[in-house]
């Protein structure tokens, strides 16, 4: 079997637009929140001596604790930006999650067609191998993009589930390859 350079470009090239187009698709009809919706342009704190002015004011106390330079306040300090950073972080971060989902559902039905395409001639296995990795690439980055919020238990299990889809895949393709290449062999 001869080295193809353009086998390895017609995947990459397949695996990446689709990605590009995956993410594309979703973030049209779901796109990041914008910071200033939440957090007017204010100073991150500003000098109270107490924290009631500082709540009065929006913002959340926090007591001097020795970590702060005397200049902030002897007291405290007021983070006036906490309130809306906690809602401008919710709120992306529900769209993380159904990014993560949207991705895996198009990363897996990639996969399937990738899968599926039949193996009559060498583009449909270039195309059908692009799809599979732009499938494992759309699951990738949708679990990057909320891996933190997996939390601590779950983000095992979702790793695993998806080393054992990679090693189904590859037993699966390159199987079917090597039986392929057997059976033309054979003639």
């Amino acid at each position: 079997m001869a080295f193809d350079i353009r086998k390895i470009f017609v995947i990459l090239a397949v695996a990446i637009l689709f990605t590009l187009f995956s993410y594309a698709v979703f973030d049209a009809f779901y796109p990041r929140a914008e910071y200033s919706d939440f957090c007017p342009d204010r100073p991150y704190y500003r000098e109270y001596n107490d924290s009631i002015t500082c709540e009065a004011d929006g913002g959340k106390w926090n007591p001097y604790t020795g970590d702060k330079p005397l200049s902030v306040a002897p007291s405290g300090y007021c983070d006036l930006t906490y309130y809306c950073n906690q809602e401008y972080d919710k709120v992306n971060s529900n769209r993380d999650y159904y990014a993560f989902i949207f991705l895996s559902i198009l990363g897996a039905i990639a996969i399937i067609i990738g899968i599926n395409l039949p193996l009559t001639n060498p583009i449909n296995q270039w195309i059908g191998t692009g799809f599979m990795l732009g499938g494992l690439f759309n699951i990738f980055f949708g679990t990057a993009m909320f891996y933190e919020d997996l939390g601590r238990i779950l983000r095992p299990i979702v790793l695993f589930i998806e080393l054992a889809l990679v090693i189904f895949l590859t037993y699966k393709k390159l199987g079917s390859e090597d039986n392929l290449r057997k059976h033309k062999n054979r003639k």
